[in-house]
């Protein structure tokens, strides 16, 4: 996946940890996403099938989309996680004398491929171009129109040597961006997929009233703008930390290959974690400074 702290690709997993006030890991697991959309609805089933029911939630800005803001309320779950706004756009401006405006794209309909030219295959979760070429999936991220919705992009580095080329990019690569929503449904049929079910409620992905969407996305604000600044302070002291651990202990680079092996890797650095915690609680009740 593309790392974006060095701005280039590498092979890597997307590792996610729940982890309890005293700093005590209770769900842990290694994916292939980019981003944390989804780790929400598998997460909470995890700690909810064995070790019951949590009171309070506390995510990042990627843990408050929509899906993840109902699934919390219907699972019984207080959900804090900031919610991710986009930036305001300049307002337009007639262009000045000597300044030179940017190229406009080609309607539909000209010789340029758009995206209701590429085919999405939902086995390989790659889109097929034109030139019957693959742009592998790179990620799911948020929209800038301010709607909460998100867009799924896939990429192919290089096209050199394409027939089509010429009428699809002038770059090296191409890039193409499905919107999750939008009003302006391009690509129905292919942007369409099955619906989720899980342990917690069967009818998650399509919540029935947008109102009540509305009212619990405000509700989260609203706890937000009360208590969000101190529960942030509270995830730096715990989650992070822990991260910060696992990285100082030999998990910042995994030597090993494959999925399945680094969430190995992965699980045994969480247990060894864990039961340092343990010894380090037996050690502070001997010493009589906890209870």
């Amino acid at each position: 996946m593309r790392a974006t702290s060095r701005k280039r690709w590498e092979p890597c997993f997307n590792a996610d940890l729940g982890v309890t006030a005293g700093g005590i890991i209770v769900s842990q697991f290694l994916t292939k996403d980019t981003t944390d959309y989804h780790h929400f609805r598998p997460a909470v089933e995890f700690v909810r099938s064995n070790l019951g029911q949590p009171g309070r939630w506390i995510g990042d800005g990627h843990y408050s989309t929509e899906a993840n803001i109902v699934l919390a309320h219907e699972c019984g779950v207080e959900l804090f996680a900031p919610r991710q706004r986009a930036p305001e756009r300049p307002p337009a401006s007639s262009p000045s004398v000597g300044v030179e405006r940017a190229p406009t794209p080609r309607a539909r309909g000209s010789d340029t491929h758009t995206r209701v030219d590429f085919v999405r295959d939902p086995e390989k979760n790659v889109l097929l171009c034109p030139a019957g070429e693959e742009l592998r999936f790179m990620g799911e991220y948020p929209t800038d129109s301010g709607r909460g919705g998100t867009y799924v992009l896939f990429g192919r580095s290089d096209c050199t040597g394409c027939p089509l080329k010429e009428r699809c990019t002038q770059g090296k690569g191409r890039r193409v961006k499905i919107p999750r929503r939008s009003e302006e449904s391009e690509t129905p049929a292919v942007l369409a997929e099955p619906p989720v079910t899980s342990c917690c409620d069967a009818e998650l992905v399509e919540p029935q009233q947008a109102d009540d969407v509305v009212a619990l996305i405000r509700a989260l604000e609203q706890r937000m703008a009360e208590h969000g600044a101190e529960l942030m302070r509270l995830r730096g002291t715990t989650v992070e930390l822990v991260n910060a651990h696992l990285k100082q202990h030999g998990l910042a680079r995994l030597h090993v290959h494959g999925l399945a092996r680094c969430a190995v890797v992965l699980t045994l650095a969480c247990i060894g974690h864990n039961l340092s915690k343990w010894a380090a609680r037996l050690a502070a009740v001997r010493m009589g400074l906890s209870p």
